[in-house]
């Protein structure tokens, strides 16, 4: 029986259907295994995110009485110190030993520095022996003084019985009154050897360089071994050893233009802001108007008292002052509503609205608000926030909802 061919065609396995078959599924199947792996590290990345704390600076919302007076001038200056001083020596001398550093505290009469004085100390020495020899001529002059008186006493008795020649008696008495003069001069050259080693050992003081009064070093200007002079005398001479300043002399000094001085007044209130510190109000008043111009700036100098002293003042630091007009007694209580108002800083603004990070229990959110008028570097809130909520102002990119926060006074406590 002869065998149809077709036939057998249709009864043979085709082997290359299953292969593709399986290559499709191998490749299906690390498709999704990488897109689930990315979901994942994404989930993972989004929760770390959410779970990592931050440590920001806040902000508690207050009220801002409408009837406060308005600033009515802004000036720039520095924060100066009244009372400083470059300790100096006034002779000129080797360093041997400097006891302080920057930033040290020192009081009044402290030892800074001390001197190479070695040679004042030996005519100290010198003077002193010298002293000691002047008033053994004293002596001496005084015991021949008594023995010439003596002498000129008995030879007064016998001339009286014609014993004793008139030109003896004359010797004698010319002698006492010799050593008379003589005595005299060893007083007087005793007492020049005590002002003279008086005068050394005041000289000898000059060494020691001491603190004029209680302050902070802000700089060291000379180190031992350096040889330091009153009178700068070539490029390896110093003049200065230390500075120190009194911080409790400190101070605000603004130029104020002079087409504006009429504005000032003396005790007049001020708010400073210091370019460090632009979230922090330093409120303070006026000394006085220094009563000079600067031709060249056409500004006039005004020192301003700062009431509340504190460590992070630091002397030269800029800062910004506002002038207040004295505030009206008679306001009516139509003027006296008061409005929400947060820093500049804390506001973030995108396409559609204004909102800020409001900070409830460690954990920031995003909350709208609406904004009013600017008031300095403050913005009035008309909706949205209320007196005492505590808003973030810095580190606002890196803030998301429920991200964890640490505020700076907590990361201080801790």
């Amino acid at each position: 029986m002869a065998l149809d061919k077709n036939k057998l065609d249709a009864l043979r396995l085709d082997s290359t259907e299953p292969e593709k078959s399986n290559i499709k599924s191998v490749f299906l199947t690390l498709l999704f295994i990488s897109i689930a792996a990315l979901l994942g590290f994404g989930g993972f990345k989004f929760w770390k995110s959410t779970q990592e704390t931050l440590t920001v600076d806040t902000f508690e919302v207050k009220m801002l009485g409408s009837n406060q007076p308005s600033a009515i001038l802004e000036a720039s200056g520095y924060i100066v110190t009244r009372k400083n001083a470059t300790l100096a020596a006034t002779v000129t001398a080797r360093v041997l030993n400097i006891n302080v550093e920057e930033g040290d505290v020192v009081q009044k009469g402290d030892e800074i520095a001390v001197l190479d004085g070695s040679l004042v100390s030996k005519d100290i020495t010198l003077s002193e022996s010298r002293l000691k020899v002047a008033q053994s001529k004293i002596n001496e002059a005084h015991s021949q003084l008594v023995e010439a008186k003596n002498k000129y006493a008995r030879f007064t008795k016998l001339s009286n019985n014609d014993y004793v020649s008139e030109d003896l008696l004359d010797q004698a008495k010319q002698r006492v009154s010799t050593l008379k003069a003589m005595l005299v001069t060893a007083k007087s050259n005793v007492q020049v050897e005590k002002d003279n080693v008086n005068r050394l050992h005041r000289h000898l003081e000059e060494y020691f360089i001491n603190a004029p009064f209680s302050g902070v070093v802000i700089s060291k200007d000379a180190q031992v071994g350096e040889i330091v002079s009153p009178i700068s005398s070539g490029e390896f001479t110093r003049t200065g050893i230390c500075t120190i300043v009194d911080m409790d002399s400190r101070e605000i000094e603004v130029n104020v233009n002079e087409a504006y001085i009429n504005r000032v007044q003396k005790d007049q209130k001020v708010i400073a802001q210091l370019d460090a510190y632009q979230n922090w109000e330093v409120s303070g008043q006026v000394i006085n108007i220094i009563p000079t111009a600067d031709r060249q700036k056409a500004t006039v100098k005004v020192r301003i008292a700062i009431n509340e002293l504190d460590p992070k003042i630091l002397p030269d630091m800029g800062v910004k002052v506002k002038f207040f007009a004295k505030q009206e007694e008679d306001k009516s209580d139509e003027d006296s509503e008061n409005t929400i108002v947060i820093p500049k800083v804390a506001v973030v603004r995108d396409a559609e609205s204004s909102f800020v990070w409001l900070i409830n229990n460690n954990s920031v959110s995003k909350k709208e608000i609406t904004l009013g008028k600017r008031i300095g570097n403050l913005f009035q809130v008309d909706k949205g926030l209320s007196a005492g909520d505590k808003i973030a102002i810095s580190k606002l990119e890196k803030l998301k909802e429920r991200k964890q926060v640490i505020t700076s006074s907590q990361s201080t406590n801790e």
